[in-house]
């Protein structure tokens, strides 16, 4: 219930503030018309319909321009807990590995969707907290997620130049490894190229008209009812507005964001249960 209440009514202080503007302008409004006789509604009918179904579609445009990208974003996470999955099963049935180093390569991966995660919100993570060894050489490499699939393609690679593995072995897990910074790239795709910025400003033109004509427009029918139909309409438009700015950048922490903490540790546990080894990226992060 809380967490449906956040995403209802968006934490912005830019949502209250509008909706105690409209509140006390729209009760200006009526009071206007009904008390002060130079003040008259506008009797529109027409332009009350016609400006509704205009915003309304829209409105449409808008939320669907950003919800693909959220849901691109939410398809993209769930095929990387589906490869990383899959990775660790193969890597355990291919390849006879002892139990140390299955559990150094279960932290490895474990880590890397941590590691995406924390480079999509723009903070650089310290690996050494997920409980990985960056080698000396590397340690500048401000890409984590990058470093990461770097170091997990250097492990298989070495486990069976250093067994009697064939090629095949290899290539059977390789596309389960490419599949990682095919995910990267791909979420970085979504989060480097943001929605017109003149487009979400034509947004908040056109409602702020729109609400600013809609007491006038109400006032000499619906008496004090403009007031609940106005906070009503600016609801919803105010909400929708701000909640399509959350989810066109999926990968943040708002309400409305991609729970991408929930599918880290979703992939950690996945790796604890295949490879039967507790990931330190886990025991470092809870």
């Amino acid at each position: 219930m809380k967490r449906f209440f956040q995403a209802a009514f968006p934490r912005s202080p830019v949502f209250g503030r509008t909706m105690l503007a409209l509140f006390f302008y729209s009760i200006l409004i009526v009071y206007l018309v009904k008390h002060v006789s130079h003040f008259q509604g506008i009797e529109a009918i027409d332009i009350t319909a016609s400006s509704t179904i205009a915003i309304g579609l829209i409105y449409a445009f808008r939320i669907n321009s950003a919800y693909d990208r959220w849901w691109e974003g939410r398809k993209l996470w769930g095929q990387l807990v589906n490869d990383l999955r899959n990775l660790c099963i193969k890597f355990d049935l291919y390849f006879n590995v002892s139990a140390e180093e299955k559990a150094e390569f279960g932290n490895l991966v474990s880590a890397f969707p941590f590691a995406l995660k924390d480079h999509l919100r723009g903070i650089r993570t310290d690996l050494t907290t997920l409980g990985v060894a960056v080698p000396d050489d590397k340690t500048n490499d401000r890409h984590a997620p990058l470093l990461m699939a770097t170091l997990i393609f250097e492990f298989v690679q070495k486990k069976r130049m250093n067994t009697s593995h064939e090629f095949i072995d290899f290539l059977i897990v390789d596309k389960h490894l490419s599949a990682m910074m095919d995910v990267c790239g791909a979420c970085e795709r979504i989060k480097n190229t943001p929605i017109s910025k003149w487009f979400n400003v034509s947004i908040w033109l056109w409602l702020t008209v729109y609400l600013s004509m809609l007491p006038w427009l109400l006032a000499d029918e619906l008496h004090l009812w403009t007031v609940l139909v106005v906070m009503f309409a600016g609801y919803f438009g105010v909400a929708i507005e701000l909640i399509a700015e959350e989810i066109q950048e999926p990968f943040g922490c708002d309400a409305n964001d991609l729970r991408t903490d929930k599918y880290c540790e979703t992939i950690a546990e996945s790796v604890k249960q295949i490879l039967h080894t507790v990931p330190l990226a886990v025991t470092q992060k809870s």
